[in-house]
């Protein structure tokens, strides 16, 4: 058996290898959720080649995944020289990274008499000390493509932020058609909440343009220093939606609006920043391809994440601006992980703030969720009523927007608590049966019987109703979604082997149902524990119903080993279609 790599679609390697692959990822990935910061080249030397180059590109996605998510140095040049002999594979996935998330074939190759003179290129842009009139006095950031310097104008006589790009080896001409579009449609913005371009043209082959220079942090750094109050984040928000609203009356759609590309002034104005991503409403995008999911994954509306470009209008930013406010009244974006938020933002509703934080406004809930509705048509008609409604919040006015009904709050109940609902409806489905057996006369199912299962139904719903509560706490453990399933089992377990018929009961196929649901949490680890448990629990049912059943014929040998093999083999087509995903998905995973 092979399976498709996601970095090159025409390598293909044995199953055993992915395997591998995956698994020393999980640990590179574990390393840098527990705070420490791994050096890739320790765990390239777990393999050999050919594996090593495709275990590499996996790595340095991670990799930049997690520096960026940290806004932790991301150095090209640290890369090539630490990897001089892997230019080539550095040069695509750092494209793949940046620019449109997957390998286009017409980027401009690396060859091995090209590496040094990269290496030189990022050197001479490091130590540059003049960029036409422009005077660098020192570098802000650092990305994959270029470096953002602080530079003083010596004709103007004003301070400036100068963002330069690197055309002559790693950019695109995509990317090199993305930074002129950047350039092109902030500079026809004139608006105190977005940050002003002043400038642009190329130098020594490197292209650059002059922006505003804004004295104060990111709203990320921001974030993660303090928690804002609830009208400091209204006032906030309402002023980045008047910005917004500007720059649509304009003809320009941002497409990418999250803390990191918010700066704050030394007073905490939010000025709008980064136009990389952003399209324009008047006029067709040549760069943009149809299919290409473009944003960040926790702040991307869900037309986005479907790669539905015709489709992402001035609505996604009114979603992103939800989104933002929700990080600031929450702790965190609705939807925390690259893999959740590419998936559960198309099905799921996020839980609202209140329930999250209970000092959360109900206006400033209710705000928030219109603004984060599924439907672009549910969400505010512009970003100019968003910062309107926020306005009547401030004031202490009656907001515009209205809480949902009550058929649609169950439904969002049920969406953003999918695991206590799906236990809910199959309960009372299971009960409803049990009471229709009990009703037609069934000896089977009165006495004891009846007892024993109302008490389990009962006790499912009510350790599912606790450990969901338990869940959506901000600090939750992941850790408790396994003791929810293996709680699970083992009460399936403990009923079928002493209240029902054991291994002859029709209930047995509870097992298949759980082994098949694992692969909605998302989790290979998940998929592999339900399935091994599930296996275990059924020959423990096997093995005890001649037993504690003596009256009850053992089912064959032939009737049992097809229902452990079926349970194995959901278990394996689980873990692969999650494989599948987490390969699509490389390009856009974050923290988990």
């Amino acid at each position: 058996m092979t399976a498709d790599r996601g970095h090159d679609s025409s390598v293909r390697l044995p199953l055993a290898d992915v395997t591998l692959i995956d698994q020393i990822c999980d640990r590179f990935e574990d390393a840098w959720r527990n705070g420490r910061q791994p050096r890739l080249g320790d765990y390239l030397e777990a393999v050999e080649e050919p594996l090593k180059s495709h275990l590499f590109e996996e790595l340095l996605l991670s990799d930049l995944t997690f520096r960026t998510r940290d806004e932790t140095t991301v150095d090209a040049g640290d890369y090539l020289s630490r990897f001089p002999e892997r230019g080539d594979q550095i040069r695509r996935v750092i494209e793949r990274f940046w620019c449109d998330g997957s390998v286009r074939g017409d980027t401009v190759g690396v060859t091995a008499a090209d590496r040094p003179a990269v290496r030189a290129e990022w050197a001479e842009l490091a130590t540059f000390q003049q960029c036409g009139k422009y005077e660098l006095q020192g570098e802000i950031a650092r990305g994959g493509m270029g470096i953002v310097f602080q530079a003083r104008d010596t004709q103007l006589q004003r301070r400036v932020a100068l963002k330069m790009i690197l055309d002559r080896h790693l950019a695109s001409q995509e990317a090199v058609q993305r930074f002129y579009a950047e350039a092109e449609m902030a500079a026809s913005l004139n608006h105190p909440g977005i940050v002003p371009i002043y400038d642009a043209g190329s130098h020594a082959g490197h292209l650059y343009y002059a922006m505003g220079y804004v004295e104060g942090p990111t709203l990320a750094a921001e974030l993660r220093r303090r928690r804002f109050g609830m009208e400091e984040a209204a006032q906030l928000v309402r002023d980045l939606a008047r910005a917004v609203d500007y720059a649509h009356q304009h003809g320009v759609v941002h497409r990418d609006l999250k803390p990191g590309n918010i700066l704050l002034t030394h007073n905490g104005t939010p000025q709008i920043t980064d136009f990389g991503l952003a399209t324009r409403t008047d006029r067709s995008e040549p760069i943009t391809i149809a299919g290409q999911i473009l944003g960040t994954p926790g702040y991307m509306a869900p037309e986005q994440a479907t790669g539905h470009v015709g489709q992402s209008g001035p609505a996604v930013d009114i979603y992103a601006l939800g989104a933002v406010l929700y990080h600031m009244i929450t702790g965190h974006p609705p939807f925390r992980t690259a893999l959740e938020a590419l998936v559960c933002v198309l099905e799921q509703d996020p839980v609202p703030p209140r329930v999250l934080n209970r000092a959360v406004p109900r206006d400033l809930n209710v705000i928030c969720m219109k603004c984060l509705n599924k439907a672009p048509a549910d969400r505010y008609r512009s970003a100019s009523a968003l910062a309107d409604d926020l306005q009547r919040f401030l004031d202490g006015d009656m907001i515009h927007a209205k809480p949902l009904s009550l058929r649609r709050r169950a439904l969002r109940w049920a969406r953003h608590r999918p695991r206590l609902a799906a236990v809910l409806v199959t309960m009372i489905a299971f009960y409803l049966y049990h009471l229709a057996c009990l009703a037609s006369g069934s000896p089977e199912s009165g006495g004891v019987f009846h007892a024993q299962t109302t008490l389990t139904v009962a006790l499912v719903c009510a350790y599912g109703w606790i450990f969901q509560t338990l869940m959506m706490r901000p600090r939750a453990r992941p850790s408790l979604l396994y003791w929810w399933k293996t709680t699970d089992i083992v009460v399936l377990t403990l009923f079928l082997a002493l209240a029902a018929d054991g291994a002859a009961s029709p209930l047995v196929v509870i097992y298949l149902c759980m082994a098949a649901s694992a692969g909605l949490s998302f989790d290979r680890h998940m998929v592999w524990l339900v399935t091994a448990a599930c296996v275990v629990s059924y020959a423990l049912v096997v093995a005890t119903t001649g037993w504690l059943h003596p009256d009850v014929p053992n089912p064959p040998v032939r009737h049992t080993i097809p229902v452990a093999i079926s349970i194995v083999a959901i278990g394996l087509v689980q873990y692969y279609v999650l494989r599948c995903c987490r390969v699509a998905l490389t390009p856009y995973r974050s923290c988990e």
